[in-house]
């Protein structure tokens, strides 16, 4: 074995048992999620949502939103950008879809993996958006839910960079002429927090919240897709005692 073979080899041995001894091994991004039922909506989709518990839910309590529209709900609970980055070509251009539309943020403001800042919140999202345009992919941005605080981030106050995540993600969104979905607005109440009956917990959204929501995508969907309103499925809408 030449010297530089031997120091490549030692390099990758190097590497490897760094990786291990870091736990890194574990399926970081997630991959493993929706590996089998990628396999199965290939090219029968015409549209990802790409997100995280948000539109995990979104799929619970919504299902037939999804799979009466020919969408797919690629959600996971806690998920930055930096992950759905990592997993955006198996869960979404692999799929082959018409539209991307992607909803998430939170857990980049919440410090879920450790600090970013709004820069490079930025950068994973266009990055998103790069891949999709150069697979034939639209892009749409729902803006970044509103939130006063996060139960399991109790000393962050969040509302500051929600409000400048979303006014940079409104600027990206014109300058490339990306549909954008204003959830934030439209929910945010005087205090800037996500309030009941649209949300159970300040965070995450109730079903009756869901199907107002979906009224705004569909419009946005429309236009992507080049259908009217009334062909998409809807989900019957029935406000919570709460």
């Amino acid at each position: 074995m030449t010297t530089l073979k031997r120091v490549l080899a030692l390099a990758i041995l190097t590497f490897a048992i760094s990786f291990t001894i870091s736990g890194q091994t574990k399926d970081w991004a997630k991959f493993s999620r929706y590996a089998e039922k990628n396999t199965i909506q290939t090219g029968k989709v015409d549209v990802v949502f790409m997100g995280d518990s948000n539109t995990e839910i979104w799929y619970r309590d919504h299902p037939a939103f999804f799979d009466n529209n020919a969408f797919a709900a690629r959600g996971i609970s806690g998920q930055t950008t930096a992950e759905m980055l990592c997993r955006f070509r198996p869960d979404v251009i692999e799929l082959k879809p018409k539209v991307v539309v992607f909803c998430g943020g939170t857990n980049d403001v919440a410090q879920n993996i450790g600090y970013i800042s709004v820069d490079n919140i930025m950068d994973n999202i266009q990055s998103m958006y790069e891949l999709a345009k150069y697979n034939g992919i639209k892009f749409v941005i729902i803006s970044i839910h509103p939130s006063a605080g996060f139960s399991w981030r109790k000393d962050l106050n969040p509302i500051p960079m929600i409000q400048e995540c979303n006014a940079r993600l409104k600027e990206f969104a014109k300058a490339n002429k990306i549909p954008f979905v204003d959830s934030y607005t439209k929910f945010a109440d005087e205090t800037y927090a996500f309030p009941k009956p649209y949300s159970y917990d300040g965070v995450h959204f109730t079903s009756y919240g869901f199907t107002f929501l979906e009224d705004m995508v569909i419009e946005a969907l429309a236009k992507e897709l080049k259908k009217k309103k009334g062909d998409f499925y809807k989900s019957p809408s029935e406000k919570p005692a709460l």
